[in-house]
């Protein structure tokens, strides 16, 4: 039998036949229907989440916090009327659960009448997380449950965002009206400052015409009026001092203010880092079957880590600033535990987020983590925690008592200074009652000098105490004081409930969800044709069959599966392109790569039906069954069974798909041609093995065949 004669004999059958050529263009076309209304169905089906009914309702009674009413369930409430992400309804809380129940709803959120009470309990001793009550009826679709799942964590989010941003606005405004009062003031105390600067040296000047007037008496005369020339401008001086301490109670009052709010806000601090340990940083337990679980599982987990330690840090960070600050203004440095703990608490969420970093790295790479990385992340968080809780402990205990001292050693020194000042002023007019004296009766001199000499002691001690303070309320640490007392509310609040920006990078974008699962549908459709073929033809010429030539049958009949596989694929391919508009980075690649899938497909699927016969197709049919669930065509494989794990490298779709998901969203060529490769090597290889050994297999399939072949239920 000659192959070109039994080619020739199959092509004139079907161009003399209508009724062969109708079957053959059904045949050509089915498959392209197949993934056109897949791809379709699937095009963007998030984009129509606001059709997902959940119920809303709020029992919240609301609470009473610094003579505000309070009420987060009925701001919840209007927040949502103008949310769009999902359908929300707002029903009562019976018709909420009842609805999700009968199937109304998909799922519900009830707000408890105490949500706001618990949620402002943060200032109290024992403070109660506050709760949304989730209900989810998951009979009613498999995905839905997972879409209102993140529509929950959006609100939680929200709410907390919200919440955190509202206490830290109320301290910074608190903060900035006792900023502004010491801003007033800051003129002033510089001014205090200069004066008492010059005065220093006029002061010795002064001594020492005293001096020179006590020792020189001819002289005496002269040296008075020097000193009472200077009196005026001591005793202005004086009187600025005065004026500015004399404001010590608003300044005490301001500064109280401050020292007061910081408790609280340490307390929201505390709290929100004890929600963020509450819910867990740790990655892994310690035990050999997590270790190895690959990157789909761990990636995401540790991105969450990540998020709340740079939450955390930020937090650690405003709480090491607050304890400098209040130990820049104590004795003997009260504040050191709390610096010392919180220094090395940052520390250790740093080491941390840097660890997980790194482990993260090695598990896009398709590496494992090995025993001492996740020892290390399980002694990092078992620190940050210790860590956490030592300074918890120290707020507890020592913080307000150490806020006292602070207050009362700022208050002690703006009280010593005026009233070192009022002394100082006091005396004035005696010493200038003894220079006038002194101009009266020069026979006198030396004696009112002497008394003058008596009483300057006090003068210099009161100047060297006036240094010192000057000394310590710097115009550098007036304004680090300031810089804090004045930050901006709104920007504060605004970086609270959006500490961290994530800064996203699409390497390879595709536009929509049904580009990104053409793919699978593509190659599914093809494989499918290649089903359709060997069910309505025949895979063994009748004259090869007749002869026994089974390698030239198998030859003759694989072309045009073949030929018909080509325009099958040409069809799927182009029309993805020019009638869904699916996105396509590389057209002319995904044509031809579809024709390539094609030609594999027909090769496997022939052989399989012409070495075995009808149980062909039944294995045939088996192979698609088992590569829909093994080819990570939707779901990444390892979220499936280990069977389906350890099969995935050893079949056609998962070359096909990765293949074509290359022209679909931009080629990587190294991947490219690493699936292309392996694909081709399926196709030969298979082609290989049925040439070889189809005059043997092919003679127990007719055998079998032959025996069914005369029963009704048969064909």
């Amino acid at each position: 039998m000659k192959i070109s004669t039994a080619l020739f004999a199959d092509f004139k059958s079907i161009f003399t036949n209508p009724s062969a050529i109708l079957i053959l263009c059904v045949l050509a076309i089915l498959p392209s229907f197949y993934a056109w209304f897949n791809i379709l169905s699937s095009w963007d089906p998030y984009s129509n989440t606001s059709s997902i009914k959940v119920a809303v309702a709020s029992e919240d009674i609301g609470t009473t916090e610094f003579d505000t009413t309070i009420n987060i369930g009925e701001n919840l409430m209007e927040n949502l009327n103008e949310n769009t992400k999902m359908g929300w309804i707002f029903v009562d809380p019976k018709e909420a659960v009842e609805g999700v129940r009968l199937g109304k709803y998909y799922a519900s959120i009830v707000i408890p009448k105490t949500f706001s009470k618990d949620m402002m309990s943060f200032l109290s001793d024992t403070p109660t997380r506050p709760k949304l009550l989730y209900t989810v009826n998951e009979k009613i679709n498999a995905i839905v449950p997972k879409i209102t799942q993140k529509g929950v964590e959006g609100i939680e989010s929200e709410i907390e965002s919200a919440f955190l941003g509202s206490i830290n606005e109320e301290v910074f405004e608190k903060a900035n009206k006792g900023g502004d009062k010491l801003a007033s003031l800051r003129g002033d105390i510089s001014k205090a400052r200069e004066l008492i600067t010059e005065i220093s040296p006029k002061v010795d000047e002064i001594h020492d015409g005293i001096q020179k007037a006590h020792d020189l008496s001819g002289r005496g005369l002269t040296a008075s009026k020097t000193i009472q020339e200077n009196l005026p401008f001591l005793e202005s001086s004086l009187d600025s001092i005065i004026n500015i301490t004399g404001s010590r109670e608003k300044i005490h009052e301001s500064i109280g203010k401050i020292l007061d709010k910081i408790p609280q806000f340490v307390a929201t601090q505390m709290y929100l880092l004890d929600g963020i340990f509450s819910d867990g940083i740790e990655l892994v337990d310690l035990s050999n079957s997590l270790i190895h679980i690959t990157k789909e599982i761990f990636v995401p987990k540790i991105e969450r880590i990540q998020k709340r330690l740079l939450f955390a840090k930020k937090i650690v960070e405003g709480l090491g600033k607050t304890w400098k600050f209040l130990d820049a203004f104590s004795s003997h440095h009260i504040f050191s535990p709390f610096i010392q703990v919180n220094n090395r608490l940052l520390r250790n969420i740093t080491n941390y987020y840097n660890l997980l970093q790194q482990a993260k790295h090695t598990l896009n790479r398709g590496d494992t983590l090995t025993r001492d990385v996740v020892e290390k992340m399980r002694r990092l968080s078992n620190n940050i925690r210790a860590d956490f809780i030592r300074l918890q402990d120290l707020s507890r205990t020592s913080l307000q008592p150490n806020i006292n001292s602070v207050r009362e050693n700022i208050y002690e020194l703006l009280s010593d200074i005026g009233e070192k000042s009022k002394d100082l002023k006091n005396d004035i007019p005696k010493i200038d009652d003894f220079l006038t004296k002194a101009q009266e009766s020069i026979e006198n001199g030396q004696n009112q000098a002497g008394k003058v000499l008596d009483n300057w002691g006090k003068i210099e001690d009161g100047i060297q105490k006036m240094q010192k303070f000057s000394d310590k309320v710097s115009d550098s640490r007036i304004d680090a004081i300031l810089r804090i007392l004045l930050l901006n509310p709104n920007k504060e609040r605004d970086f609270f409930e959006h500490p961290i920006e994530i800064k996203s990078t699409h390497l390879f974008p595709i536009p929509n969800y049904g580009s990104a699962i053409s793919p699978f549908f593509t190659v599914l459709s093809l494989w499918v044709g290649g089903l359709l073929a060997v069910s309505l033809l025949s895979v063994r010429p009748s004259i090869a069959v007749q002869r026994k030539s089974h390698r030239k049958g198998y030859l003759v009949r694989l072309f045009l599966f073949v030929l018909l596989g080509i325009i099958q694929a040409s069809i799927v391919s182009i029309g993805n392109i020019h009638l869904l508009k699916v996105s396509v980075a590389e057209p002319q690649a995904f044509v031809l790569l579809c024709i390539c899938v094609a030609i594999v497909f027909q090769i496997i699927i022939f052989s399989i039906v012409y070495l075995l016969g009808n149980a062909g197709k039944v294995v045939a049919i088996l192979l698609l069954v088992i590569q829909l669930s093994a080819s990570s065509g939707t779901f990444p494989v390892e979220l499936t069974q280990s069977f389906f794990v350890q099969i995935h490298p050893y079949l056609p779709f998962t070359y096909a798909i990765n293949a074509v998901r290359e022209t679909i969203g931009g080629i990587v060529p190294e991947i490219f041609i690493y699936n292309i490769q392996t694909l081709a090597l399926i196709g030969i290889s298979t082609f290989v093995f049925s040439f070889l050994f189809a005059p043997y297999l092919s003679k127990i399939a007719l055998s079998f065949d032959k025996k069914t072949h005369g029963m009704d239920i048969f064909h």
